[in-house]
């Protein structure tokens, strides 16, 4: 007998003894859960219901940012405590970061459907993913589509190649990008003030080395001679000297070696093959704000300086904690009398050389208890 099956009507009603057990525990569970106790049974965390409280329907998979609850305490306590419904809008960039859900079916408007607020899911994404681990943030005022980067409210587990919008899988509430950031000032960064910071990659790779090629003025080739270790991104490819310019080229890795070089402009007035040289730190794509913290009235790190910046979730800014001194100046610690006359205020490096080199980077992490090895 399928003691499942609903009896028909006039016919006696049988019921099990086990089965009429759980409609028991199940009866008390719920009146525990009216109660205010703890109900026996678990929610499904991840997964949330919303209303649509924009003017027009959202596709499945689309971006939503949360607002504010539908259901509040003042309201109706008890349906407050029995779950959690949220009012969600066209998502903004100003409010929404790391406070967004993706629908899981299509929502009308004032419609309410579920919609995954942590977990896995997938996305339309548009935008060139930077190298790994890649993130993706909310497209402003778009619920239709996340937007790649290095930093970002969800962590991207695979997406179709390519830069156009397309199909990915996110994971929602991943959002662990580094604390620090390093790069160059794109603006002028004066106290109290704010500028654009174009995010360098960092490396540990080292070792890569090759030589160049000419044909009549040009450069036409590079032969890689050495291809290193520990690279977890392409490093840079700049030429040196042989009398000529604007010379450039891309570096390929595989398995943390650099592989080969591709030529993507030959230049002019080469006499001579220029020298390569594989630099670390190389732009990631992405720009950031970032914000003063340590500048004296008066100071100011001009625009192409290299910059380390510290992300601050109270505030959710970047600030800039660290910057080069310049050849043959005096690395200050961040916290000591700022130097006289000079363009940077309190840095932290430890060396003086033009550039934030990785294990400048490595001892101000360890300075400012970002790290402890």
């Amino acid at each position: 007998m399928d003691i499942y099956r609903k009896p028909l009507a006039g016919s006696p009603l049988r019921i099990p003894a086990h089965l009429w057990e759980r409609v028991i525990d199940a009866a008390r569970g719920e009146r525990l859960d009216r109660a205010g106790n703890v109900s026996p049974f678990v929610r499904q965390s991840d997964i949330v219901l919303v209303k649509n409280s924009t003017a027009a329907t959202v596709d499945r998979f689309g971006v939503m940012g949360i607002d504010t609850p539908l259901i509040t305490p003042t309201a109706n306590l008890d349906e407050f405590k029995r779950r959690v419904v949220f009012s969600c809008v066209a998502p903004l960039t100003a409010t929404h970061k790391n406070k967004l859900v993706i629908l899981q079916e299509p929502l009308a408007a004032g419609a309410i459907g579920k919609a995954v607020i942590a977990g896995i899911s997938q996305v339309r994404l548009t935008g060139a993913l930077p190298s790994a681990p890649a993130f993706a943030e909310l497209t402003n005022n778009d619920t239709t589509k996340l937007t790649a980067g290095a930093l970002g409210s969800l962590r991207i587990l695979w997406a179709e190649s390519g830069s156009a919008e397309r199909w990915a899988i996110a994971r929602v509430g991943d959002d662990l990008p580094p604390m620090f950031a390093k790069g160059k000032l794109d603006g002028t960064l004066v106290k109290d003030g704010s500028a654009v910071m174009s995010v360098w990659g960092i490396s540990a790779g080292t070792g890569a080395a090759g030589t160049s090629t000419i044909t009549g003025n040009s450069v036409t080739s590079v032969t890689v001679t050495a291809g290193g270790t520990g690279y977890s991104f392409a490093p840079a490819v700049t030429f040196s000297g042989g009398g000529g310019t604007g010379a450039a080229g891309t570096a390929t890795v595989v398995n943390g070696v650099v592989t080969g070089v591709t030529v993507t402009a030959g230049g002019t007035g080469y006499t001579s093959a220029p020298a390569v040289a594989f630099n670390a730190q190389n732009d990631t794509g992405v720009n950031i704000v970032v914000h003063d913290w340590f500048l004296a009235t008066g100071q100011t790190i001009a625009a192409g300086v290299d910059v380390g910046a510290c992300y601050d979730p109270v505030s959710d800014r970047n600030y800039v904690v660290a910057a080069e001194c310049g050849s043959g100046a005096t690395p200050i610690i961040i916290g000591s009398t700022p130097i006289s006359g000079g363009t940077i205020g309190n840095v932290l490096t430890v060396g003086g050389d033009g550039t934030l080199a990785n294990q400048e980077l490595g001892a101000m992490l360890v300075a400012l208890g970002g790290i402890t090895s």
